[in-house]
Formats: C-alpha cells, structure tokens, sequence
C-alpha cells in the first residue's frame, strides 16, 4: 500500500481522474489514498493532487484487468497455466494515461518551522493585547462619578448609576 504523503512538487499539480469503466470503483477495490477512502462512481471523475490520482488510476486500471480476466479452474488446460500475469507495467501505464487529464497547478507554500508558527502566535497576541491597552486609557484618572457615568454611556456600556465609582470604573477596564 503506498502512504506518500509528503508534499512534493507534484502535489501541487491537481488532477483529474475520470472512471471510464461500467462499475463504480470502491474503497475495496484499492479506491483509497492514504487510508483515506476516495470512491469514483462509473462514469464520474475526481479532483485531487497528482500522487493521489496517480495511485487511484493505477488501482482502478488494475480492476479494469481483473473484470477482464478469463475464469479458470484446474481442469482447464490450454497450455498458458493460472499463474501467469493479467497485466503488465505498460499495460497500467497506457490505461493511467486514458484515465488521468491534468488541470491545472496550485500555487507552491513554503512549510512553516514550529518556531516561525510559534513567532507568529506571540506576535498576534501580543498585538491584540497592545490594541486593546490602546483602546483603555490607564492613565485617565476620573475626578468624579459622574465622568465615569459619562464614559460609560459614550461607550454605551451597560451601567447602574447607584454603584460606587469604582465599580463604574471596573467596567471600563
């Protein structure tokens, strides 16, 4: 089973895979990626990076060998045996080719470093913790009740006017 799942540059370049056959293509059949099951109905086709679609194609040609395929038994003796292969590497490859049509190419992303994701996350708090200081003059010192009361209602702040005036003043902060 191939489990490629480390971008590379053909990760990028999105394909089609159109199921070209009479029968719907399975997760038992092979119609799988990573263990993530991908099933093409007959007749339908399937967006998706060009090692998935490679992989799903050459499975799907393989069924399209084994629906083929001549049923034996051991009285049947024409010389050619029951052991010999349905198909061979070209045969696969011709049938990928009818089977795959390239679309188009992602734009590349360089991977992110733990420490650059982690640089970020720091940085973006700390940026909203320095908007929000912005936001909420500390250094304002209320004279009076009334200018907290004022304050609030500027903000539209719900409020009772019987607190005290720190409690008023909590609510700004």
């Amino acid at each position: 089973m191939e489990t490629n799942t480390v971008p590379n540059n053909e990760s990028y370049v999105i394909v089609r895979i159109t199921n070209r056959t009479d029968f719907d293509f399975t997760p038992a059949m092979g119609a799988m990626y990573a263990g993530v099951p991908m099933p093409i109905p007959a007749g339908k086709s399937l967006l998706a990076p060009k090692p998935a679609a490679r992989h799903l194609a050459k499975h799907l040609a393989r069924q399209i060998f084994i629906k083929k395929a001549p049923i034996r038994d051991e009285k049947e003796i024409d010389g050619r045996g029951t052991d010999r292969a349905l198909w061979t590497p070209e045969d696969i490859e011709r049938i990928i080719a009818k089977l795959l049509s390239d679309e188009y190419q992602e734009e590349k992303t360089v991977p992110k470093t733990e420490a650059e994701i982690m640089a970020e996350k720091i940085s973006s708090l700390n940026k909203d913790f320095s908007e929000e200081e912005k936001e909420t003059p500390k250094s304002h010192v209320f004279q009076d009740k009334q200018e907290v009361i004022a304050e609030l209602e500027k903000r539209g702040i719900k409020h009772d006017k019987r607190s005290s005036k720190d409690k008023l003043e909590e609510l700004l902060k």
